[in-house]
């Protein structure tokens, strides 16, 4: 029974993956993209500028 659910969860995990690449490419690094930007001035060679930019939308 063990070796049927070895090859039952490798094939599981086989059709996940492509879903988690998916997830990881289109979600994840985005969104941590998003994150880094945020605290930098610009992002075209920008430095950092941490909760600046925060204080700076609040404040107006």
């Amino acid at each position: 029974m063990k070796k049927w659910f070895r090859k039952d969860a490798a094939a599981a995990l086989l059709f996940l993956a492509p879903s988690g690449i998916g997830f990881g490419l289109f979600y994840c690094i985005p969104f941590g993209m998003v994150i880094y930007y945020s605290f930098m001035d610009s992002t075209a060679g920008g430095h950092f500028a941490g909760l600046d930019n925060y204080r700076e939308h609040l404040n107006e």
